[in-house]
């Protein structure tokens, strides 16, 4: 039984767009929704101005050298609409954390979609002017965006440089250190996409991690965005290993002395014998095991 997604979707849709979560793939809806109703009902949602009229929080502008979130700048509410005329989009940050009713409709898709407790889950509300758009980037989350106002086109291409990336990244500036560590090719000037999606009022688009994806606003555009920033199993394993060996005393000693001449050879002595008995000890760990430290709570069942 889906809590949320029956409010988002018809049950066949709702089946599709699992398929394409699960296989990282982008899904789009053109049609509305119960909770799309209940949301343009809302007076915040009926404008840019009314937003920020109800917005308490800080704005992210994003400025017009880059047209993305690699270069933004914090403003006040007061200060935000004149930005916005001059043609540079909006980002609003963590709705969730200030609309209660927002906050359990997030924890409902979370259940949904069966993301980890380890899940960094968002709200995020997008105002993008006629003309507007976002440069092309990939993200190191996923997003479902549901178009509350305006139409809005996006453009989005299979990432070919990188599978599952850890890191956000935006065309023509310098990658992160660690991104680039593991990327299968250099990253090229530009992408040529194949497929275009507009969504109209109403309409939901899954934007999968990694994919290569550009916007434009052929109106005044608000969007809201469900994100969810994803661990990696490399995640899940350094969380439970760092839960496992803080209980020993032994791996919670400080390191000290490692670059000392006259102690550097006692350290690695006694390195070696704490990674020996982290050897002897994961030998018997499964997945199970390892997943209790973060994900299940005492009495659940790794397969619930």
């Amino acid at each position: 039984m889906f809590h949320f997604l029956s409010r988002l979707l018809p049950k066949e849709e709702i089946n599709k767009l699992m398929k394409s979560v699960m296989s990282n793939e982008v899904y789009s809806y053109n049609g509305t929704s119960e909770y799309f109703n209940e949301l343009k009902n809302l007076p915040k949602f009926s404008s840019v101005t009314n937003f920020l009229d109800h917005w308490t929080g800080e704005v992210d502008v994003h400025l017009l050298d880059l047209k993305d979130e690699a270069s933004t700048k914090k403003v006040s509410t007061h200060e935000a609409m004149s930005y916005y005329d001059q043609g540079m989009g909006l980002l609003f940050n963590d709705l969730n954390l200030f609309d209660e009713k927002m906050q359990d409709d997030l924890n409902r898709l979370c259940g949904d979609f069966g993301v980890s407790r380890a899940t960094m889950s968002r709200n995020l509300v997008y105002a993008t002017p006629k003309g507007g758009g976002t440069a092309t980037h990939f993200d190191q989350n996923i997003n479902l965006v549901l178009q509350l106002k305006g139409r809005k086109s996006w453009w989005l291409k299979e990432n070919e440089c990188v599978r599952n990336p850890l890191t956000r990244h935006t065309l023509g500036t310098i990658s992160d250190p660690e991104l680039s560590s593991y990327i299968d090719s250099p990253f090229p000037d530009s992408i040529k996409y194949d497929e275009e999606y507009e969504l109209s009022e109403g309409s939901l688009l899954f934007v999968p991690k990694g994919h290569w994806h550009k916007t434009h606003a052929h109106d005044d555009s608000l969007a809201l965005n469900f994100t969810f920033s994803l661990p990696s199993w490399v995640d899940i394993l350094s969380m439970a290993l760092r839960a496992r060996l803080i209980q020993s005393e032994y791996w919670r000693d400080s390191v000290i002395g490692l670059n000392s001449e006259t102690s550097a050879k006692e350290k690695l002595s006694l390195f070696e014998t704490l990674l020996d008995s982290l050897k002897s000890d994961i030998q018997s760990w499964d997945a199970g095991e390892i997943l209790s430290f973060i994900e299940f709570s005492e009495g659940e069942e790794s397969n619930e």
